[in-house]
């Protein structure tokens, strides 16, 4: 199906709404950027939905393309009229669907809660909205939700929980859960971030002089001091670089009251290694303060070159 502006349709309110659609290179088009088609409720030949380049569910699952100003959330997870709605994200109390986690991110208000379904998000959500992201329950069971890429937490309030994490990329550090901004944060002394209840598994990289870690909290000194981070029930593992160092959690520079309890650290390696480490930042000359670690397992923190430390303080100067 295609639309353009010189299509004599109608225009306004154009929908596309049970069409079972399988086999097409295109399925749906709209080249007409003021006027959007509603092609939600549709069967795309696959219950991961249509193919489109900001669609981050099942990428290797997708079925028929979709082009253009096209609304194609929620889709139907069988063809029509059997199929059942479903969309891979969700904002709990607006209702509606999202084809991103990102996407419902830039779309939340403060203390919105974001439900991302079982399956395989591919991307890298960066949040800059006071929100609870969280994946189904249970991050152990057979589906779990599960990010290929991080999540960048820009902002106070947030929490992160339920999701397996794996990460492998090609910056100077790589993480599962960056909490930090280079632009300036901003605390607010009445909240808390929490990233709990995750599986971090896999964190590493092929280039050369990149750092891989589980979860990094980092202050600059263009912004407010990190001030109340709650790490809790995460199991951290399988995180590796042949080449450079490697961390499980790393606390760096002006960050405070951080409690890091009952995670789960193991099999982490690289030259030089820390399970949980609090150090200093290159351009930031101070320790984190008030840190609490209690109730953790950490076990097989390894390294090439140094020992593998378990839980350290570092007061050199260190990467990043």
């Amino acid at each position: 199906m295609g639309y353009s502006d010189s299509d004599d349709v109608g225009g306004d309110n154009l929908e596309a709404y049970c069409n079972n659609l399988s086999g097409n290179p295109t399925a749906i088009v709209n080249y007409d950027e003021s006027d959007t088609i509603n092609a939600t409720g549709n069967w795309w030949n696959s219950a991961a939905g249509p193919e489109r380049e900001f669609k981050t569910y099942n990428k290797s699952m997708q079925g028929d393309k979709v082009n253009g100003n096209v609304e194609f959330t929620p889709w139907l997870t069988a063809p029509c009229p059997d199929g059942e709605s479903f969309a891979p994200v969700e904002i709990t109390n607006l209702g509606g669907g999202y084809p991103s986690i990102q996407a419902a991110v830039n779309d939340a208000g403060e203390e919105d809660t974001i439900l991302a379904k079982a399956g395989t998000h591919t991307e890298n959500v960066s949040v800059t909205e006071d929100v609870t992201i969280t994946g189904e329950e249970g991050t152990h069971c057979e589906k779990p939700t599960v990010l290929e890429g991080s999540f960048n937490i820009k902002v106070d309030g947030v929490t992160v929980k339920n999701f397996k994490i794996t990460n492998t990329g090609n910056i100077r550090e790589i993480e599962g859960v960056f909490i930090g901004d280079s632009a300036g944060y901003t605390d607010d002394p009445d909240k808390v971030i929490k990233v709990c209840s995750n599986v971090i598994d896999g964190i590493n990289s092929t280039s050369p002089e990149v750092v891989a870690e589980g979860i990094h909290v980092k202050s600059y000194d263009n912004g407010d001091q990190i001030n109340g981070v709650l790490i809790k029930e995460n199991i951290i593992k399988n995180i590796k670089k042949s080449d450079y160092g490697a961390n499980g959690i790393k606390l760096q520079a002006n960050v405070n009251n951080i409690t890091i309890l009952s995670n789960k650290i193991q099999d982490v390696r690289g030259t030089w290694i820390y399970g949980i480490t609090s150090t200093q930042s290159s351009l930031e000359e101070v320790i984190p303060k008030n840190v609490d670690v209690k109730h953790n397992i950490l076990k097989n923190i390894t390294a090439s070159t140094y020992r593998g430390v378990a839980i350290g303080i570092e007061e050199a100067t260190y990467p990043g």
